[in-house]
């Protein structure tokens, strides 16, 4: 069909030059440019002309020191013709002439359908001699932010050109004489609907001008092709398969913006509770006294505010307070807490001489006092003061710590406040969350905060860690989240604890310790300090990671491939002299790259770990075209499952040809413990734009990817569960389950134990299929999970499914996540718009199955 209409509009527009019904045809014969037509250009430099060579359009671009280009991020800034088409099917075509460019220019003369101003689908002259070892220029399709998806051989300084919309889906062609057949290079299909079609001159790099003539565009338009878009779904239900390990549902939490403190998982709710670091700048007067997060509250006269470094409770710092002559309540205050109308404990380590004066502990709002409680008896010692406070409204509220004492000094050693309601200093709201996803293994304390972590920091009485400074984040760590609390937290929600090891700064006898340390009996060295700690039986934790992405320059110890291949072998043999039963997890790359890293790596210390890692980030700039960066979110698990493949071959091949293991070996399998998509704002610890239904739908492909992979990927694990990227967003009342939560709902709950090939084709040759498709089946082979995603944004695929060897009996339960548009979202404060949403079909219906546009569908079928 797709041909057939190619060859008809050929054929009619072969004629000569009238204006098409419902389109035209420019032959560029006018001395001026048609009113049809936009020409866009953002920077200035690119002309056209239509005299320098009668009857075509001559576009020059100018040498430019970084060209006029047009990509994923700004400037966009390459000359644009445009014309405006309706909401319609069309061919498009025209004719590219080459004119003048040198050896080193840069360029993509085009023709484009543009979705937007930022995201365009170009078919066109390439070249780019120096990058892609090119003699001379070729059609390439590209579309923003995707580089050479199709590329048809031959020379193309002077080519016809077609692009053709029909039924949601764009077929390429070309030709190199007039009277020639057109050449059908491939298809796409389309993710959202084109606006504008026309002519882009794109150059990049410094080369020198380019300059082309167009002979003629065309364009027909005709109503549009409604149809869904078609496939057939065969699932090979009685091969062996490849086991599915649970752990390609794991998550990853750090002590990395509000992950875990500020409102993440960790329930307190003060900010540099143990008063470290400078003195604030209360409203840019200059410095108050009070120390970061604080103000100074109430009478300034006679008051002086400081931090001490000589008379502290924790680490090296405390804020002091002394009074002359003072009048009225004064002392520190911090904002920016949100209540609900619940109960709150706290305490607070004071010190005070010269003054018998009691101290008081406040909610606040405005003037208004929401709750307090007197604390007497404050003397020259340090001492420990619990409170309890209760506030009958929620809203925001300011607390305060405070005194009336005319002369004297207090001091503050640190301070604390948790609902009531915490469970083991967790947030209970987040706590039942995490449990209803059924994690099957959560990595901690990181990630880049792993090389700088030394683990004795987070172990005792909380009020006595000492705080420490993470060069990793540039954030204060209160070290209250450490070894106890992570491990009751994996008990709470019932997982399997996975610990990264810190091999960036830490020597080889630091991990070991802690190994014992959680591990060991209770009569070893470590084991009996742990059990002083209040855990006398072991932790038995099985995953430990030996160092977090050493290869990258912003490490904390970052390392050569060979040196790291060294330094993890030493740190195995210290941890398995402590456990021989660990599993550990070495530090891959993605692919080949980093001096051939996971080559080096394998070669060198395969022998001793259990995996390989690899970390898998897609950007989503916040600069970007929204369309663009949706489609590329789509996209990218393709690219993601090509990636991972050749990293496993290359691990295995190092692993096999290391002295100690002999070909034929075991191979070395993957685990994937980051991956996700990333807003480069992310990393100032800020709170992200609510997950969108896009997120949703990026990590259900990539657990296909895994699943299909699993033969070689054992693990893998989200960054992160809570804010910062997070699965889940809070603040600090509320939290939203974002469309990856229930994604990870939807897959946690409809899983089976063995992944099953399953072959996608569509229907139509020319229209291909958005769909992505994974299988599993149960251990006795008696259900049948078929994970669809259609990540389309506007069309919906109707798929036939052959169940080879598989005979359902009963109703099929259909489990689906879905949105009203792609940027839907569950958001605090308002109404979720994503969910899953279950129902039952006969299963004869099922084996013709429309998936709806941006959905996620589990079929499950079961035997009688």
């Amino acid at each position: 069909m797709c041909i057939r209409g190619l060859t008809m509009f050929a054929s009619v527009i072969a004629v000569g030059g009238p204006l098409l019904a419902q389109g035209f045809r420019d032959d560029f014969d006018k001395p001026t440019l048609d009113a049809r037509w936009q020409w866009r250009t953002p920077a200035a430099g690119p002309t056209y002309s239509l005299t320098a060579n009668p009857g075509h359009l001559r576009v020059t671009a100018p040498q430019r020191q970084t060209g006029f280009n047009h990509w994923v991020m700004p400037p966009r800034d390459a000359p644009l013709l445009l014309h405006e088409v309706p909401d319609c099917d069309f061919t498009f075509e025209g004719r590219v002439k080459l004119v003048d460019y040198g050896e080193g220019s840069n360029f993509h003369l085009a023709l484009v359908a543009a979705e937007s101003e930022g995201s365009v689908v170009a078919w066109g002259p390439f070249y780019a001699r120096q990058l892609w070892q090119m003699q001379a220029p070729q059609v390439w399709l590209e579309r923003t932010g995707w580089g050479k998806e199709i590329a048809a051989e031959g020379d193309a300084r002077d080519v016809w050109l077609r692009l053709d919309k029909t039924g949601g889906v764009y077929t390429f062609a070309l030709k190199r004489a007039a009277g020639a057949e057109w050449q059908v290079a491939g298809h796409r299909h389309t993710w959202f609907e084109p606006k504008l079609v026309g002519f882009m001159a794109k150059t990049f790099g410094n080369g020198p001008a380019v300059t082309v003539d167009l002979d003629y565009l065309a364009l027909e338009t005709r109503p549009a092709d409604g149809r869904p878009l078609g496939a057939r779904l065969r699932v090979e239900a009685t091969s062996p398969g490849t086991s599915v390990d649970r752990n390609l549902l794991g998550y990853f939490i750090e002590h990395l913006g509000r992950c875990i403190y500020d409102g993440g998982l960790w329930a307190e709710m003060l900010r540099n509770r143990k008063f470290v670091g400078n003195v604030s700048d209360a409203d840019n007067a200059g410095p108050d006294g009070a120390l970061e997060h604080w103000r100074r509250f109430g009478s300034e006269n006679g008051v002086e505010l400081a931090r001490d470094n000589v008379t502290f409770y924790t680490g090296s710092q405390s804020q002091r307070g002394t009074s002359r002559d003072a009048k009225g309540e004064h002392g520190v205050a911090q904002d920016g807490l949100e209540l609900r109308p619940i109960g709150y404990v706290g305490r607070v380590v004071l010190r005070q001489v010269g003054s018998e004066a009691p101290v008081r502990v406040s909610l606040r709002r405005g003037d208004r006092v929401l709750a307090k409680q007197v604390l007497s008896g404050v003397g020259g010692e340090w001492r420990t003061f619990p409170f309890e406070l209760s506030v009958s409204a929620g809203g925001p509220a300011t607390f305060a710590l405070t005194t009336d004492a005319a002369s004297g000094t207090l001091w503050i050693g640190c301070a604390s406040l948790m609902p009531a309601d915490n469970v083991d200093g967790m947030r209970a709201d987040l706590v039942a969350a995490i449990r209803e996803l059924k994690p099957p293994i959560i990595r901690w304390p990181g990630g880049n905060f792993a090389s700088g972590y030394h683990w004795q920091d987070g172990l005792g009485d909380r009020d006595l860690r000492p705080a420490r400074f993470d060069r990793a984040w540039s954030a204060w760590d209160t070290n209250d989240f450490g070894t106890h609390e992570f491990l009751r937290f994996c008990e709470l929600v019932g997982c399997e604890p996975y610990v990264c090891l810190n091999a960036g700064e830490a020597l080889a006898e630091e991990a070991a310790a802690w190994v014992e340390y959680c591990n060991g009996p209770a009569d070893s060295p470590q084991g009996k300090r742990r059990a002083a700690n209040g855990s006398a039986q072991p932790f038995a934790v099985k995953y430990w990671g030996l160092g977090n992405e050493l290869y990258g320059s912003w490490q904390l110890g970052h390392l050569t491939p060979a040196n790291y291949a060294r330094k993890a072998t030493e740190f195995a043999q210290a941890v398995r002299a402590v456990d021989p039963t660990v599993k550990l997890v070495g530090v891959g790359v993605d692919g080949a790259g980093w001096n051939d890293w996971n080559a080096t790596v394998a070669k060198g210390a395969g022998k001793a770990m259990d995996y390989l890692s690899a970390h898998l980030y897609h950007d989503v700039p916040p600069e970007g075209d929204p369309l663009v960066n949706y489609r590329l979110a789509m996209e990218a698990p393709e690219r993601f499952e090509r990636v991972l493949a050749e990293t496993a071959r290359i691990a295995a091949n190092g692993r096999r040809s290391s002295a100690e293991n002999a070909p034929g070996g075991k191979p070395l399998p993957l685990a994937v413990d980051e991956w996700n998509l990333v807003n480069r704002d992310a990393w100032n610890g800020q709170l992200l734009p609510e997950g969108k239904l896009r997120e949703g739908l990026f990590a259900a492909r990539m657990f296909n990817v895994f699943l299909r992979l699993s033969d070689r990927v054992r693990m893998a694990n989200i960054a992160l569960l809570v804010n910062a990227m997070g699965v889940i967003q809070t603040d600090q009342t509320q939290v939203a389950l974002t469309p990856v939560y229930w994604a990870f709902r939807l897959y946690g709950e409809h899983l089976g134990d063995r992944c099953v090939p399953v072959h996608v084709e569509p229907v139509e040759p020319c229209r291909p299929s958005p769909l992505d498709v994974a299988a599993t089946l149960s251990a006795d082979g008696r259900t049948l999970f078929l994970a669809t995603v259609n990540s389309h944004p506007t069309r919906a695929v109707r798929g036939s499914l052959d169940l080879a060897g598989f005979q359902p009996a009963g109703p099929v339960r259909v489990a689906q996540m879905t949105g009203p548009h792609v940027h839907a979202a569950n958001a605090l404060g308002k109404p979720s718009e994503v969910a899953i949403s279950e129902s039952d079909l006969p299963p004869g219906e099922a084996r013709d199955f429309v998936f709806p546009a941006r959905s996620v569908t589990v079929l499950t079928f079961a035997k009688g």
